[in-house]
């Protein structure tokens, strides 16, 4: 399993030429994702369902974020 916690993360990002980086970083945001979708349907208070559907939106967008830095490393 790689380790996605690292101190400079956007170089070990741009160092990452086999992709497995990007992977676990993106395995990793998904499991985040779940996590915080099963908290949602359990049920919350409206204040906390508008922040909690927030964060996994902002989840959901990051691993958009790490699909594309992907792309662009296998572009190069």
């Amino acid at each position: 399993m790689t380790n996605i916690d690292v101190t400079d993360f956007d170089e070990a990002l741009a160092a990452d030429r086999d992709g497995s980086f990007h992977a676990a970083v993106e395995s990793h945001l998904a499991q985040a994702v779940a996590e915080q979708h099963a908290l949602i349907q359990r049920g919350l208070a409206p204040a906390e369902f508008a922040d909690a559907a927030k964060v996994e939106a902002a989840l959901a967008k990051a691993i958009d974020v790490i699909r594309f830095s992907r792309s662009l490393q296998v572009s190069k």
